[in-house]
């Protein structure tokens, strides 16, 4: 009998053990794989790879939920062997994924980081520099994003599609002339919070440059953009929300943009506009509304040093043209604008709600 209940506890013990590696085994590159590849293929689910800094050249497609990591000290860079596939990519359906303190760099033909069908992971701590766009999120993938840092990019830093999601936190953002950082099309979702675009510092027009675009044009009205708790500076326009449907912008810093916040034609009976208790500084049209817009409210926003309007509407007598032209109810109240002329149409038009201005 003792004899039975000893095998019995050996068997259990090597059950145990034998959990305890498939569930959190952790490898090392170049310790013990020589590439972060064949420590991918080797792997058990659940499983750590950590990755000595260094400069790899490969193509990862992930097919499991693994976290890989980088070096402590952010020198880790990762660039593609393949120039014309993503060079992290997820396979469809693969969750429990986390990439970290990773440089993500010189994939100047496609994507650093591509989720596709319904993947979802999580990248943090990363650098991107040189990638054609350094983060693509389509379908239903979702992915949350913090403590990152994207650099210069060919195309755009991040694009969320289709009925994806997107989650960024404590993230920056550098831009590129002609350009727009981030992208948010169809009925897909995203969300910034306490992050920072810094943009070329030029009001001219000829840069171009946007930092975040909501564009629902071709989706069914549920494009859903929420900006808070950070800041843009120096681009060209700020946040651009075209049928986007629901737009949030709270307790941010714009500065020397030329139009910070611009909000057009957005979906009918769908619409959900806030913008409040922002501060913007010197900028050229500060808020800009028109088109079919229905129900925003504008509340508790500090606008100063504009050169000329503070929150302009388009009417009939802008001299655009009549699919310009706003649409829609204002309401809120407890706004300071220092500007020349602060609201257009003017205050006494009664175009404003009682109390708008403080």
């Amino acid at each position: 009998m003792k004899s039975v209940l000893l095998i019995c506890g050996i068997v259990m013990l090597c059950t145990v053990a034998s959990s305890s590696v498939a569930l959190g085994a952790e490898v090392s590159v170049p310790g013990d794989y020589a590439t972060i590849g064949e420590a991918l293929s080797a792997v058990p689910d659940g499983s750590v790879i950590s990755v000595a800094p260094g400069q790899y050249v490969e193509n990862l497609v992930i097919g499991k939920p693994v976290t890989i990591r980088g070096s402590e000290d952010g020198q880790t860079a990762l660039s593609p062997a393949r120039w014309q596939e993503p060079t992290i990519s997820l396979a469809d359906g693969v969750t429990g994924v986390s990439i970290e303190r990773l440089r993500i760099v010189d994939g100047y033909a496609e994507r650093g980081v591509s989720l596709t069908g319904t993947a979802s992971a999580a990248v943090s701590g990363c650098v991107f520099v040189g990638n054609f766009i350094h983060v693509r999120v389509s379908d239903s993938a979702s992915l949350v994003i913090s403590d990152c840092e994207f650099g210069e990019y060919y195309e755009s830093a991040v694009e969320v599609e289709n009925i994806a999601s997107v989650a960024t936190s404590r993230s920056s953002f550098a831009s590129v002339a002609g350009t727009v950082t981030v992208t948010i099309t169809e009925d897909a979702v995203a969300e910034f919070d306490a992050c920072s675009f810094q943009g070329l510092g030029s009001l001219s027009p000829d840069l171009r440059d946007k930092a975040v675009w909501a564009n629902g044009w071709n989706g069914t009205g549920k494009t859903e953009l929420t900006f808070k708790n950070s800041s843009i500076t120096g681009y060209f326009i700020g946040l651009l929300a075209q049928q986007a449907g629901f737009f949030t912008v709270e307790n941010c810093h714009m500065e020397h943009c030329f139009s910070p916040v611009e909000v057009w034609n957005q979906p009918t009976g769908r619409t959900r506009v806030l913008i409040i208790g922002n501060t913007i500084i010197g900028s050229t049209e500060p808020i800009l509304l028109g088109g079919r817009v229905e129900q925003i409210e504008i509340s508790n926003n500090v606008i100063t040093e504009a050169p000329d309007r503070g929150i302009i509407v388009i009417t009939a007598l802008s001299g655009r043209g009549t699919d310009q032209i706003f649409i829609g109810q204002i309401t809120g109240s407890g706004n300071v604008i220092q500007a020349a002329r602060p609201l257009y149409p003017p205050e006494k038009s009664g175009f404003w709600p009682k109390d708008f201005v403080r």
